[in-house]
C-alpha cells in the first residue's frame, strides 16, 4: 500500500517500503538457506527532522543484542 507523507516544505513523499534485518544460517557448499530469522523490520518514513534519521543508541544496542543472541544460539 502506498503511503503519502507531506514534508515540512509542503512537498509530498511516497513511501512504499520497509527495511528488514534478517539473519540467515547458510550451508557454505550449496548456499542453501538452512534457517532464516527476521530480527526486526522498520517502515520507511520520510524524516521531518534530523532526529528521525538513523537509529538511536538504545535501538542500536537492542539490535546488536538480538543478532548476538542468534549467533550464540548456534
Amino acid at each position: 500500500m502506498l503511503s503519502y507523507q507531506k514534508n515540512p516544505g509542503g512537498s509530498y513523499c511516497i513511501m512504499d517500503y520497509e527495511l528488514r534485518i534478517i539473519v540467515e544460517k547458510v550451508a557454505v557448499s550449496s548456499q542453501e538457506v538452512i534457517k532464516r530469522d527476521t530480527i526486526t523490520s522498520y517502515a520507511l518514513q520520510c524524516p521531518t527532522s534530523i532526529v528521525e534519521l538513523g537509529l538511536r543508541h538504545a535501538e542500536q544496542i537492542a539490535l546488536l543484542e538480538q543478532v548476538q543472541n542468534r549467533v550464540l544460539a548456534e
